[in-house]
Order: structure tokens, then C-alpha cells, then sequence
């Protein structure tokens, strides 16, 4: 009966993977193995923790593997009993972590998934095989260091310093503006969302699969044991998920191109600095400050400028930036032999640096 059922497994997944991508070479019973003994991560995770014996894998595997071979078979619309989502695979319950500030506001809180294991198994098969096809494509930006393997907050703080600090020993004043998203995990449109995979090859029923895992999605919170009503979820990437970090990268990967200055990004946050060496410098940087507002409304997204400010190194020239209608507050840092460093805002109040 093992072996049978073994059978049944390997040949499955092995479909799967014809199905989504056409490619014969990929060992599927190896990755998912390696998924219940946790052993294997997704980009810049840690291994998942699963409650589920190696000795007892092929009934999971099993369960996974014709949720998945469904989406060849049956790409089209279909009613909640015919889903690929049997089992309450799409309704879940949420957590919610605040963010910071005053925690009896509700907009300072995130509504965090806690899907189930075999949502989360599905998902990093999924997730393979989309960023396989990225990787092999090179179609992520390098630009991004968040949610990738090989790319971590420690390799944008080195590529980052060294632009700043060779600006800097030129002489040579870089104004910085560092900007942060509303709400961004929150706030990507679907249909837009589904529109930019389809231009990245994630075609036919893999992106017909995307947007059931997107629109589909029903969450309800749970405190202290009491329930509320399920709710549909209109838009964003669920964060808590194994795709939500994946699908929310692929979202932002064409922002460098709508500006000409600098542009670094580590998942939801992003640097946009530019040299200054004269009052046009300033002006270019202000026009690529609009075409992010620009890029931001095209795509349903929205920069929070009550939490965007500028840093300018070495100050030699003045200049005040605005995003959305607002002025944004400016830093001023500047070095000299007496102090390794230190800084001021331009109110006269102390910043440390």
C-alpha cells in the first residue's frame, strides 16, 4: 500500500510540473520530502516548522498533489464546492500585529494569515516554480534585496554605504530621499497585480490559480477565543502566506525604471538618491519624486509622506522636496576631524546619526 501510494504521489507532482512549466528535471518527491522534514526555506526564511512526522508524509503528499493537478484539468471559474480551495483552504483566521505607535489605533495594526499546512505546502511548490522561472529570466531587479536568497539587509547596507561614502570622499553632496509605502502589503490591486505576472510569463492556468488565490481569500479574526463574521479580502497580498512576499516583489519590480536617480529597495521600503552638483541636480530630483507619485497611482499603491524625509550628506546646497502635496522634513549630516560624525535637522533640533 506505501509503495502504491508513493506511486501515486511521485507521478502527480511530476504532472504538476510538466503542466505549469514544462520542465522534466525538477525532483518534486525530493522538495516535498524536504518540506515536511524542514529542511528545505523560501528565499530569506527560515525553514517552516511543521507538525508532521516524515513517516506520515504521502497522505499529505497525497492531498496536495490533486489539489495541484486540479489546475490543468479545471483552469475556469468555479463554484466554492468545485474549487481547487476544498478543505477551507482559502478561509483562515488572522492575526493582527501592530506595527508601532499607538496601539489602541487600528490603523497602526496588519492582519497576519495563519493559513494551514497544507495551504503553506501548496504554496511553496507554487513558489518554486514561479521564482525558477524568474530566476531563469532574470526578470527581479537587483535593486531589491528583501524576501530573495542571496540578498539580505546586510548587501543594501554595503552597496548603499559605498555609493554614499564615494560620493562623499569626492566631495561631493547626495541628497537622499527615503520613502515608505501605505499600508503596501495591504493596498496592490489584484487585477493589476495578475496583469504585471502575466507580462512575466506566469501565463494560462498558473495566473488563473494566482487570481483564485487572491480572490477567493476570506479571513476572519479570532480574540480570546470569540470569532467575527468572515470577510472578503478586495485587495493586497496576504502577508503570513509563502507567495504574499513573492507576489508583492514582482508587484514593485518595474519602479526603478520610472525615475533616473538611485533607487534602492528592500521590500516595502525604498531610497531614491541622486548626487547634487548643481540646482539641476535638485530638479531632477524632485521630477523623479513626482514620477514615483505617478508610478504609485498607476498601479493602486500610495507613499505615506508623513513618513518620508530627506537626508542630505555634506550640505552645500538647500533645496525643499515635496511628495503628495506635502514638504518633506529634511536632515542634514555632515562630518568633520573633531567628530566621527553627527547631525542636525534644520530646525535646529538634533538628530543622531
Amino acid at each position: 500500500m506505501k509503495i502504491f501510494t508513493l506511486i501515486i504521489a511521485v507521478t502527480l507532482i511530476y504532472n504538476i510540473g510538466q503542466s505549469i512549466f514544462n520542465e522534466k528535471s525538477w525532483d518534486h518527491r525530493h522538495l516535498l520530502t524536504n518540506l515536511l522534514n524542514n529542511k528545505w526555506s523560501s528565499a530569506g526564511r527560515k525553514p517552516m516548522t511543521l507538525p508532521v512526522k516524515p513517516n506520515k508524509n504521502y497522505s499529505m503528499a497525497i492531498l496536495i498533489l490533486l489539489l495541484a493537478g486540479d489546475i490543468e484539468q479545471n483552469p475556469g471559474p468555479r463554484t466554492k464546492q468545485q474549487s481547487i480551495y476544498p478543505c477551507g483552504l482559502c478561509e483562515h483566521p488572522v492575526t493582527w500585529n501592530c506595527e508601532g505607535g499607538d496601539k489602541h489605533a487600528p490603523e497602526n495594526y496588519r492582519p497576519v494569515s495563519l493559513t494551514s499546512v497544507p495551504c503553506k505546502l501548496l504554496e511553496h511548490i507554487i513558489c518554486r516554480h514561479i521564482l525558477k522561472h524568474l530566476e531563469k529570466h532574470r526578470v527581479l531587479t537587483s535593486l531589491n534585496h528583501g524576501f530573495r536568497s542571496g540578498y539580505s539587509c546586510e548587501t543594501q547596507l554595503l552597496v548603499t554605504l559605498h555609493d554614499f561614502m564615494k560620493a562623499f570622499d569626492a566631495g561631493k553632496q547626495i541628497d537622499v530621499a527615503i520613502l515608505d509605502f501605505s499600508k503596501a502589503f495591504d493596498t496592490v490591486p489584484h487585477n493589476k497585480l495578475l496583469h504585471k505576472m502575466n507580462e512575466y510569463g506566469i501565463r494560462g492556468p498558473l495566473n488563473k490559480w494566482l487570481e483564485m488565490f487572491l480572490t477567493q481569500r476570506k479571513m476572519k479574526a479570532v480574540v480570546d477565543g470569540e470569532e467575527s463574521e468572515e470577510a472578503s479580502v478586495d485587495s493586497g497580498v496576504p502577508q503570513g502566506t509563502v507567495l504574499g512576499p513573492l507576489l508583492f516583489l514582482c508587484h514593485i519590480n518595474d519602479l526603478p525604471d520610472s525615475v533616473q536617480s538611485s533607487v534602492r529597495l528592500f521590500a516595502d521600503d525604498c531610497l531614491l538618491y541622486r548626487n547634487i552638483n548643481s540646482q539641476h541636480d535638485h530638479t531632477l530630483l524632485q521630477r523623479d519624486l513626482q514620477n514615483l507619485e505617478v508610478w504609485a497611482t498607476n498601479w493602486g499603491m500610495r507613499f505615506n509622506a508623513k513618513k518620508c524625509y530627506i537626508l542630505s550628506i555634506k550640505n552645500k546646497s538647500q533645496k525643499m522636496y515635496s511628495l503628495d502635496g506635502h514638504c518633506l522634513i529634511t536632515f542634514d549630516v555632515k562630518f568633520d576631524k573633531r567628530s566621527s560624525n553627527y547631525g542636525e535637522k534644520r530646525n535646529n533640533k538634533v538628530m543622531k546619526v
